[in-house]
């Protein structure tokens, strides 16, 4: 509840005009930003960096994720109420009420910039460009740009922008070449078990795995004796 009262009492009243980069911030404690954020799994870092690339004229708008306030107390000690007071102290930086659709936000915005969130993705495919500060699997999406790669705004913003049969035909090739099918969170079992998750499917599973480790090891294991690549 605390939480919860700290960003109502942060939201700015905003009129949505679309001069504005969308940062959906990402649930924490969580992966997403620590480890796969880097250098950048500090949000506020990352904020106070995007402020400094973008054109004074150009707002940020930044969106508390919900399950923040949702997951069993647990996402409430992730997240300071004192936080949403240490954004405010950016000039620039707005913070929408928790409610609001992202969607609409993003839909509405210039561009997103996230750590490694799919936000990026999804204004990707609606044909705006996006930012990632960290290692997200997407990496490499057409219309999504590492925070590394980027030198200055003027040049970022002239970026064509892809279509999205590119962006599509990239996430089917990335699927393809690295995809196993898999369920990676047992606690997603019980709503699959039913409908398709039979000895099949986990004998797929298994020989996925095993063939992704051996990919890996093949590619960046080397034996010292004979100079070849080694497999399991």
């Amino acid at each position: 509840r605390n939480l919860r009262k700290a960003v109502l009492t942060s939201v700015d009243r905003m009129s949505v005009d679309g001069n504005y980069f969308y940062f959906p911030l990402h649930y924490e404690p969580e992966r997403t930003t620590n480890p796969d954020g880097d250098l950048y799994h500090d949000q506020f870092k990352a904020l106070v960096l995007l402020r400094h690339f973008l054109p004074k004229n150009i707002n940020i708008l930044v969106k508390e994720h919900p399950s923040q306030f949702l997951m069993a107390d647990r996402g409430s000690r992730g997240r300071s109420p004192l936080f949403y007071q240490l954004v405010k102290n950016i000039k620039g930086i707005t913070i929408a009420g928790p409610d609001t659709a992202s969607f609409d936000l993003l839909r509405s915005s210039i561009g997103v910039a996230t750590i490694t969130g799919s936000a990026a993705l999804e204004a990707a495919l609606i044909g705006k460009q996006a930012i990632i500060f960290g290692q997200a699997w997407f990496a490499g999406c057409p219309n999504v740009v590492s925070w590394s790669d980027i030198s200055n705004y003027k040049d970022f913003s002239s970026r064509s922008v892809a279509s999205t049969d590119d962006i599509k035909n990239f996430l089917v090739n990335l699927i393809h070449d690295y995809g196993v099918p898999m369920v990676n969170n047992g606690g997603q079992l019980n709503a699959y078990k039913e409908k398709w998750y039979d000895d099949f499917f986990i004998s797929c599973q298994i020989e996925g795995m095993k063939e992704l480790i051996n990919e890996f090891f093949k590619h960046n294991v080397v034996n010292d004796k004979t100079s070849t690549s080694k497999s399991l």
